[in-house]
């Protein structure tokens, strides 16, 4: 029989004293460690790491922020320098921008597109979205792009150490680019412009407390001149042929405010909503204007012309949502929001009705285009609808937050935790798992908790017969991956070895609180009793040498015992200021990896577990997790993060279609798979595998 035992420390074992910085651990992400060294006939075929394609969702995960129609072609563009088309609007295609930062924003004139995000980078294209070209500008976040008078013209802001100044660029033919300057732009960030026909108009906002500017016009982009309106910030501007609509807020009581110009440089005041409202944008359709409020708890105002404004029904009040993107086609309007929510209107936003998308990822964007809607937005989701009633999801795959991937004789494992359930699912659906014959088609195998809450799932193993995963209050176990036994254990379980008859948790309570404790749960009845003892600090990851448990966990803590017991541990030090997340075995070596205060990333080896070594990161990225698939190590972090290593001491950065947290990583002689936030699955296959 197991008995539940409380132990500080053992006695006679050394330790750091007993301190948490909360405000360290807050500059990185909590994660867990999974580790699990892959078969040890398998071998890393050349090109394993090195490229790696979308398994789930799909077609892809990424973020989806603006779209534009060129060339009988819709474009998408979004995070980690996403860019898909379609012709349908239903079929969409991946392309290559060249490059991984967020594209916020993009437009056309004839076959020709420009696409700005991040880090400066603006990417061109001259065949109607097929192929694109990279340009850099440097330290500048775009958020708008667009195209007149033979001009383009990008706005956004600048960064020159901790100030901050409105940018705008121009370019004749979107690939060479000049900056401009604007009056007064100390502080602005340019957020939409349009163009009149004959003038630019740029709106945004300005933090500082003296005015600035937050409207702005030019003849042809090379000179600006700063315009007049009392309004904090310009959240949206559509030009309908006859006059420019701004809509934003400002620092009257009811917060919003709609201004109207003919030329962009006289501004008139056509609407100061009675009820409390903050526009988020406004767009046109030809017939109508639609200004949609920053929350569904408002109403959304109508215009034929933008003089005059009618105030509609709220948008929604059962769920309420905050709205992101809008588009129309007569007396039709249709509202997406987060959560992949949509409501309708049919009669010109007097009433309104919600309506599934499909899809459970924020709709960031919205058009009519080839007789259908369209909306895309976060982790991918992609969906469409001929009537603005039926949607059909583009896209599919599950968007919970994976932890944790395992293999095991032809089964693939993925877990973690459910953060929107799934249109059409309803039920109890607390533990998120999935399971795969061949790592491309997936699962649903998620079930409930005795609990009633979602609970996450950080790491899973096989040991021996059965499966085991370490999740938030509870380790599950499992025969075969579909049927799954609850067994409540420890508090916040990170990490599970197993030496071949103990199973060994690890994790902690009250993480990132000043009563933080570490604590490792063993059972020695296959996970039906546990035991229990408390370290001085929080646990996140373990792995069994096959002679000794390694623990490893915050303030550079490392705890070696030949058998787990209470009273066996030895305390070692990794290095100073580092925190490891995850330890793995492999032939007599020892690597761990985590964060460190000084170069971000941390990575350690060791042939004993007592010695430490650190080895240099080519990134400064937080790693959660690291393998061996074969010859190669493999870890993951933060950013979509992967290295690879021959020696596990001099690491390449790999470069991933994703700049989500990627928390695990598995490998099965053939392909290895990564997981983490958004319900990605991503895969560097030995040989090219068809994903339908």
């Amino acid at each position: 029989m197991n008995h539940i035992l409380l132990t500080i420390l053992p006695t006679g074992a050394s330790g750091p004293p007993r301190f948490t910085s909360f405000l360290r651990r807050s500059l990185f992400l909590t994660s867990l460690c999974f580790c699990l060294a892959g078969p040890g006939a398998g071998r890393a075929q050349a090109g394993v790491g090195e490229t790696w394609e979308w398994r789930n969702p799909l077609p892809q995960g990424s973020g989806i922020k603006a779209l534009a129609e060129a060339g009988g072609r819709l474009i998408a563009t979004g995070r980690a320098g996403t860019i898909l088309t379609t012709s349908d609007g239903m079929n969409w295609t991946r392309r290559e921008s060249g490059t991984r930062n967020y594209l916020q924003a993009v437009a056309a004139s004839g076959t020709t597109l420009v696409a700005v995000g991040r880090e400066g980078d603006i990417v061109t294209s001259t065949d109607g979205g097929l192929t694109w070209a990279l340009r850099s500008s440097g330290a500048v976040e775009w958020n708008t792009v667009v195209h007149g008078g033979g001009v383009w013209v990008a706005g956004g802001v600048g960064f020159v150490g901790a100030l901050s100044t409105g940018a705008v660029m121009t370019s004749l033919d979107g690939l060479t680019w000049t900056t401009r300057s604007v009056p007064n732009a100390g502080g602005t960030e340019f957020l939409c412009a349009v163009w009149t026909s004959t003038r630019f108009v740029l709106g945004g906002t300005n933090l500082n407390t003296a005015p600035g500017t937050v409207l702005a016009t030019s003849e042809d982009g090379t000179i600006w001149t700063q315009r007049a309106a009392p309004l904090t910030a310009v959240n949206g501007l559509v030009w309908t042929g006859a006059r420019v609509v701004a809509a934003g807020q400002s620092t009257a009581p009811s917060g919003g405010e709609i201004y109207v110009s003919p030329d962009g440089i006289i501004w008139i005041d056509a609407l100061t909503p009675n009820a409390p409202a903050y526009f988020g944008g406004v767009a046109w359709n030809g017939t109508q204007l639609l200004a949609w409020p920053v929350s569904s708890s408002q109403a959304a105002y109508t215009s034929p012309t933008g003089e005059t404004w009618t105030p509609g029904a709220v948008l929604s009040t059962n769920p309420q949502f905050n709205p992101g993107s809008a588009a129309g086609a007569g007396t039709t309007l249709v509202v997406g929001g987060d959560r992949g929510l949509i409501v309708r209107s049919v009669n010109s936003g007097a009433t309104w009705s919600l309506v599934s998308s499909g899809v459970a990822g924020n709709l960031n964007a919205l058009t009519r285009f080839a007789g259908r809607w369209v909306a895309a937005g976060g982790e991918g989701s992609l969906t469409s609808s001929s009537d603005g009633v039926t949607w059909t999801p583009a896209s599919s795959g599950t968007l919970s937050r994976f932890r944790a991937i395992a293999w095991h004789n032809g089964l693939w494992m993925a877990g973690g935790r459910e953060e929107v359930t799934p249109p059409g699912l309803t039920g109890r659906r607390q533990y998120s798992l999935f399971t795969s014959t061949d790592g491309v088609t997936w699962t649903d195998r998620s079930f409930g908790s005795t609990g009633g809450s979602r609970r996450q799932i950080y790491s899973v193993i096989r040991a021996g017969s059965q499966w085991v995963a370490a999740a938030l209050g509870a380790v599950l176990t499992s025969p075969d991956g579909i049927t799954w036994q609850e067994r409540p254990a420890g508090s916040e379980n990170r990490a599970v070895a197993w030496n071949g008859n103990r199973l060994l948790v690890v994790g902690g309570q009250n993480e990132g609180q000043i009563s933080e404790t570490g604590l490792v749960n063993l059972s020695d009845d296959g996970g039906v009793t546990w035991g229990i003892q408390a370290f001085g600090q929080f646990l996140r990851g373990v792995t069994w040498t096959g002679s000794q448990f390694v623990v490893v966990g915050d303030q550079h803590g490392v705890y070696t015992s030949q058998s787990g017991d209470a009273g066996s541990w030895t305390f070692h030090t990794s290095g100073s200021d580092t925190d490891l997340r995850c330890v793995m075995a492999d032939a007599g070596s020892l690597v761990a990896v985590g964060a460190n205060d000084t170069t971000g990333s941390a990575i350690r080896t060791s042939r004993d577990g007592v010695t430490w070594t650190p080895r240099t990161a080519p990134t400064t990225q937080v790693l959660y997790s690291v393998i061996k698939a074969g010859t190669l190590y493999v870890a993951t972090g933060y950013d979509g993060v992967v290295l690879t290593s021959p020696d596990a001491i001099t690491w390449t950065l790999r470069q991933t279609p994703t700049t989500h947290e990627l928390y695990a990583a598995a490998w099965d002689g053939r392909q290895l798979l990564v997981a983490g936030e958004g319900g990605a699955i991503l895969a560097s296959p030995a040989q090219a595998i068809t994903v339908p």
